[in-house]
This record gives C-alpha cells, sequence and structure tokens, in this order.
C-alpha cells in the first residue's frame, strides 16, 4: 500500500547544497528570518527533505517566517520499494511525537520562537493533522497540501483515517487533489 491514491505524480527528487541544522536529536534545514518569533514546521512526503520543491517552497515563506524543513525520519522510501508496509511500521506518530517536541524545545530555547505552524506534503500532511490533534501540541494552525491521511489506516484500521479531523483542535487548511479521497473533500 502505497500512501499516494492512484494516479499521483512520482516521486521527483532534487538537490540542494543546503546543510541541515540539529534540532534536538533531529536533523532541519533551517531557514531563518530574523523579523519573526513564529516559525514554521514543514513534514516532508515519504521521498524525504528532497522531494519535489520542498526547499524551494521554504525560501520561499521565510520571507514571512522562520522555516524548519523536519528530516523527523532519517530514511525514506527507495523509489523502488514497491511494499510500504514495513516503512510506515517503523513510523507511527507515537514516535515521531517526542522528536516533534524536542524540535519545538529547541526553537523556542535557541532561536526566541513563540509560535508554531506545521506545513506537511502527503506523508507529512498526516503528521500535521496527528500533531494538530495531540493534546500537548504547540501548533497554533497547520496546512495540509495532498494529504495522506489515510496512512492512519495502517495503525488503526479502516475509517481511522477520516476520524483523524475529530480531534483536531487547531484551524486548517486542507488542499487536496482530484485524486485523494472524497472524504478529504469539502
Amino acid at each position: 500500500m502505497s500512501c499516494c491514491p492512484p494516479n499521483s505524480l512520482p516521486a521527483n527528487p532534487t538537490a540542494s547544497d543546503a546543510t541541515p541544522i540539529k534540532a534536538g536529536n533531529t536533523d532541519d534545514f533551517f531557514y531563518d528570518n530574523a523579523t519573526t518569533s513564529t516559525l514554521v514546521l514543514v513534514f516532508p512526503d515519504i521521498y524525504g527533505p528532497d522531494s519535489g520543491r520542498n526547499k524551494d517552497n521554504c525560501v520561499q515563506l521565510s520571507a514571512f517566517f522562520k522555516v524548519a524543513l523536519v528530516d523527523v525520519a532519517p530514511e525514506y522510501i527507495d523509489r523502488a520499494m514497491i511494499d510500504f508496509v514495513e516503512w510506515f511500521a517503523a513510523r507511527p506518530f507515537e514516535l515521531l511525537v517526542a522528536k516533534i517536541h524536542n524540535i519545538v524545545a529547541h526553537f523556542q530555547a535557541n532561536h526566541g520562537v513563540t509560535t508554531f505552524g506545521a506545513v506537511g506534503y502527503c506523508w507529512g500532511a498526516w503528521i500535521v493533522a496527528k500533531c494538530s490533534a495531540d493534546s500537548s501540541t504547540e501548533l497554533s494552525a497547520g496546512v495540509s497540501f495532498h494529504p495522506s491521511w489515510r496512512v492512519e489506516e495502517r495503525y488503526h484500521g479502516e475509517g481511522s483515517g477520516a476520524k483523524i479531523a475529530e480531534s483536531i483542535t487547531v484551524p486548517q487548511l486542507i488542499l487536496t487533489a482530484g485524486n485523494d479521497p472524497n472524504w478529504l473533500k469539502p
């Protein structure tokens, strides 16, 4: 099972000279903006930080906010991989949330961040939704692009992806693609 619906675009790897910093115990690509105390956490899709336009989008966002492209899963999907089940099984939200709390604490202590938002692409949108539903969330808002909330079904069974929305406590902008499940659409 892929997290992407049928007819989705393939991976689009890119490269950059950006060097990550350590935030807690996680590598993050940090795009600073000294004029703000707001940080946008960006969570990539299953192909990682070098997928698509992630870093270019972070540069553009950094004109307004501090931005951290979070490398929350040190190993991402190999494009030749057919079975995603093992990859997802090794990355439940319960293992990711501690890393995210450490990242938040790092930016509060070292960069004066007082307000957090989050953006997620595909699998990263599932992370944003789960963070937004977590009772200890620091997020003020979340944005999901082509959200793969159906990943939740790998952990909690059929229908659980749609139920994430019932627990979300912060404002969301959910930007679906034409081939995303109907339950994600307005």
